[in-house]
């Protein structure tokens, strides 16, 4: 088959990669003949609409194929330079498509889209085994953490600010985050296995968790670009958190009951950054916030701590505020704290929400 050409392609990447140091002659001299003869092919399958019919399916071929791209940019870097432009512009216009149809499949499993979304992204070995389109969302979230790190490609992500000499988020930087809040919600599957055992919401949640998902996936994205480009990444976060809080306040007035699911993502997506905000805060000249948090504690914030009937919701508001104690004015740190002594001793609360409130203190 197809993919199985594909791993015999990502084997001989791998094979120059590890001659690249004793025989970078020879890897200089074979390794872009033969990209050329792959890079092309594998373009075009990224490039093809996700396929789940019956036989025709192309979801582990395009798993295949970034595993194999994957290889080669961190192999062999400087030979992938001439792809790496096609490859995010293709790769990107794939997450996007995929992002709806991966929240009806595995997020808001009340859709009535969900069927639909689920047939297209989940597919069956001939076993019987399911796989779903996971592993070539991972791999994709893993070439974007090495393009931000590859300095030729740091044009796509920041551009110079007018009469300020500053850099700024690019136009994808700041759509890409929006992405990244929408693919970092919890899922339905993950919501089943925290509420059978306790246990495995404590793994998932530390940052050493041994689960590998796409919102592992999506934080180790997060923390890429926070290294690369702590500064814009800040206000990219501000531009999407604005952007998805409008999302879950107007569910919230509907009383589409995933409102809370938007907000959640939001503060985990902008807690996963928050000692790189925090330290811009404290080294900022100007009085101007590097992020708006008075504004995410109305939109997001109190509606979840008030929210007993979203457990592990609650318990985000718990932990966000916490994580940005230092820039909290006193009374609203001092009323959270106050918050979560009484979660830890009310024994009536979800384990969720006091978990939370004791890892909050």
């Amino acid at each position: 088959t197809r993919a199985m050409a594909v791993r015999v392609f990502s084997d001989c990447i791998e094979i120059i990669s590890n001659m690249s140091v004793a025989q970078n002659a020879f890897v200089d001299a074979h390794a872009p003949p033969i990209l050329k003869e792959w890079m092309e092919p594998i373009l075009e399958i990224f490039k093809q609409p996700v396929t789940n019919e019956g036989a025709s399916t192309n979801i582990s071929l395009k798993a295949e194929c970034i595993k194999a791209v994957v290889r080669a940019t961190q192999g062999i870097p400087k030979h992938m330079v001439p792809y790496n432009s096609a490859l995010l512009e293709t790769l990107w216009t794939q997450l996007r498509d995929i992002q709806e149809p991966f929240v009806h499949a595995f997020i808001y499993d009340n859709s009535e889209h969900n069927e639909s979304a689920t047939n297209l992204l989940v597919a069956y070995e001939e076993d019987g085994e399911a796989y779903s389109i996971d592993n070539y969302l991972l791999g994709i979230f893993e070439w974007l953490s090495n393009a931000a790190d590859t300095r030729s490609m740091h044009r796509f992500f920041v551009s110079k600010i007018e009469g300020s000499g500053r850099v700024g988020p690019t136009q994808f930087f700041n759509q890409l985050v929006g992405s990244l809040m929408c693919y970092a919600q919890i899922t339905a599957e993950m919501l089943e296995d925290w509420a059978d055992d306790m246990d495995l919401f404590v793994a998932d949640e530390d940052e050493e968790g041994y689960r590998f998902n796409v919102r592992v996936s999506v934080q180790e994205l997060l923390k890429a670009l926070d290294t690369c480009f702590p500064a814009a990444l800040a206000k990219a976060l501000g531009a999407a958190a604005q952007e998805r809080s409008q999302v879950a306040k107007q569910w919230r007035l509907e009383q589409n009951s995933n409102w809370w699911l938007v907000s959640e993502a939001i503060l985990w997506v902008i807690g996963t950054v928050s000692s790189g905000i925090i330290e811009q805060q404290e080294n900022a000249k100007a009085d101007t916030p590097v992020i708006e948090l008075g504004a995410l504690f109305d939109t997001d914030v109190w509606p979840l701590a008030q929210s007993s009937q979203y457990p592990f919701g609650q318990g985000r508001a718990f932990i966000f505020a916490s994580s940005f104690a230092k820039m909290l004015p006193a009374g609203i740190a001092t009323a959270f704290l106050d918050a979560c002594a009484k979660a830890v001793a009310d024994t009536q609360l979800h384990p969720a929400v006091r978990l939370s409130a004791v890892r909050a203190i």
